[in-house]
């Protein structure tokens, strides 16, 4: 972490897997490691779930130009 003057580590792995409509989905688990330390306060666990939206099936906010 002093090398690159970075505070945090992180590290995540997942998984390419189908959700019970059969559409892909991705989950992922991540360690976030804060200054080094081991304790409760520097260590957070997160898993997400992300699943492939089909762009006609999108709801996408229209982009607002000057």
């Amino acid at each position: 972490m002093e090398g690159c003057n970075s505070p945090v580590v992180i590290s995540m792995s997942g998984i390419l897997m189908k959700d019970k409509d059969g559409k892909d989905q991705i989950k992922t688990q991540s360690l976030v490691q804060y200054k080094g330390h081991e304790s409760w306060n520097s260590q957070i666990l997160t898993t997400d779930y992300d699943t492939r939206v089909d762009e006609k099936d999108a709801k996408v906010m229209p982009v607002k130009t000057k």
